[in-house]
């Protein structure tokens, strides 16, 4: 995605509602503006709260990756999985799994998926993921995949 192709996405600045920042915060990152998605996800997690707040620290964790700052993306990964929502399905793991795959880390990024499947993470949803979730698509080929 080009810079120009991330403006003409981002027309609704003026919106500040969680969503619509995180959205932004994901575009401006798949555009190669880490550093402007950096400040937008941390603010998000300094204010979100539940699943959304999670969702914006594994997006947090990607953007970390992507600056090449692995440690902080181990700690957040360690966030991660410290989670306790109810009802959460193992969504947490499929965070993780995502980030380990980002750092290279093949092997563990399939049993941290081989766990949330485990805690109830749909087949469908992890199907969706390789696809939505660049970082998973690197397990292609891994024999333990």
């Amino acid at each position: 995605m080009s810079n120009r192709d991330a403006d003409q996405l981002d027309v609704k600045r003026s919106d500040t509602a969680s969503r619509s920042r995180y959205v932004r915060g994901c575009i401006l990152w798949r555009a190669g503006r880490a550093g402007e998605a950096r400040a937008l996800l941390s603010a998000l997690v300094a204010t979100d709260t539940g699943t959304e707040r999670l969702r914006d620290l594994a997006q947090l964790g990607m953007i970390e990756v992507k600056l090449g700052d692995r440690d902080a993306a181990r700690r957040i990964e360690g966030e991660l999985a410290r989670a306790t929502l109810p009802y959460e399905r193992g969504w947490p793991k499929l965070r993780q799994a995502q980030l380990a795959a980002a750092l290279g880390e093949r092997d563990r990024a399939v049993l941290l998926l081989r766990h949330g499947i485990g805690w109830g993470i749909r087949l469908s949803i992890v199907r969706g993921a390789l696809v939505g979730y660049g970082a998973l698509g690197l397990l292609h080929g891994c024999p333990p995949f």
